[in-house]
């Protein structure tokens, strides 16, 4: 066996070690038929069922997508097996083997004439629960945090490094006058008329 051979036997066992321990699953899926030829251990550990069920019939994929997300990821996997796709992205939910709504991101590119024959999808999926989780917690956070400058007597804003408003806001601009972010794209220095950095409200922010 020539040295060419040895090291692409190694890398198939590295690439094949790195998929059996990731948390994330590799996919690759033919599309001329269409069937899948490998699902990654992590199936297992996402999906909450084994990857034998899966391998054996790839519509359990979709068919544990929930309703709302379903006819979305149903285009995608026409336009892949109509040669429409070439390279995807796209973010659904599942109910997993133990009744739980996860969040999933997935995505791949298609490979043509590939040494077997016909177009594969190379694919890769995440679980991006957590992500969701908390970026939802934020945006509750912030729906609240503006919902008490609006009604509060305050005024909230920010600023560039260079001093200009990028925002401003809450119930305190009326006694002043202002509309909230009436003031973006002025300085500081334009707002209180002054170049004095040591002038308390601008050294703040300094």
């Amino acid at each position: 066996m020539s040295a060419q051979s040895i090291l692409a036997d190694r890398i198939d066992q590295w690439l094949r070690l790195l998929a059996e321990r990731s948390d994330q699953i590799y996919q690759v899926m033919s599309l001329d038929p269409p069937r899948m030829l490998y699902v990654s251990p992590a199936f297992e550990r996402i999906w909450k069922m084994p990857v034998s069920y899966v391998m054996g019939n790839p519509q359990i994929w979709i068919d544990t997508i929930v309703a709302e997300d379903r006819e979305r990821v149903n285009l995608l996997y026409t336009g892949l097996l109509e040669g429409r796709v070439e390279r995807y992205d796209i973010s659904y939910r599942i109910i997993d083997g133990h009744g739980a709504v996860r969040w999933i991101r997935d995505t791949g590119t298609v490979v043509e004439d590939t040494p077997g024959g016909g177009r594969i999808a190379l694919g890769v999926v995440e679980d991006s629960t957590e992500l969701h989780r908390t970026e939802y917690s934020l945006s509750r956070r912030i729906e609240w945090f503006g919902l008490i400058t609006e009604q509060s007597p305050i005024v909230v804003w920010t600023t560039d490094r260079k001093l200009r408003f990028t925002s401003s806001g809450g119930f305190g601009l009326q006694a002043l006058g202002l509309r909230p972010n009436q003031n973006v794209g002025m300085s500081l220095f334009e707002y209180f008329n002054t170049q004095d950095h040591e002038y308390k409200p601008i050294k703040a922010h300094l």
